[in-house]
């Protein structure tokens, strides 16, 4: 698959989320929709406007992955169970839209990292995914954020 890349600027974003610590990549799916679940209801409780399609940011570590799941919110979520405000951060990212299955991200990763690198950019340890499509859809859309900082003098995005 051909993937078009691009560097975006993005603005810090506030969340209502909920933290997971997954151990092992196959726990995800189920583990996340129950989380979004949690964050909407949430953010709808408390009056707080959805802004955004659900997000989902993965850190990998020794034991596994930290994933932060949530949606953007138009204000400031108060702590309801295992839901607390958070932030799709800002800055730099290089960004890809995936269309397809789950199991082919690993693509559009790959795709990313490498547009990052030819353009004298290095990618952040970790990424965030928006989810435009729901899972039951075909051919969901997953647009691919990772964050990017220069690492040649003077580089700047295309």
């Amino acid at each position: 698959m051909r993937y078009d890349v691009s560097f975006a600027d993005l603005q810090v974003q506030p969340l209502a989320a909920v933290d997971l610590d997954v151990p092992a990549p196959e726990r995800i799916a189920d583990l996340i929709g129950p989380a979004f679940d949690e964050a909407s209801g949430a953010a709808s409780r408390q009056g707080i406007a959805l802004t955004g399609p659900p997000v989902a940011g993965y850190l990998p570590g020794a034991d596994g992955w930290r994933v932060t799941v949530g949606f953007p919110v138009a204000g400031v979520v108060s702590p309801e169970g295992r839901v607390h405000a958070a932030t799709l951060p800002g800055g730099r990212f290089a960004l890809v839209t995936h269309t397809g299955p789950y199991d082919g991200l690993v693509a559009a990763y790959a795709a990313v990292r490498d547009y990052a690198l030819e353009n004298g950019f290095a990618c952040e340890d970790g990424w965030w995914e928006r989810y435009l499509d729901t899972p039951d859809v075909p051919a969901p859309r997953t647009e691919v954020l990772v964050a990017c900082h220069p690492v040649r003098p003077h580089a700047t995005a295309p």
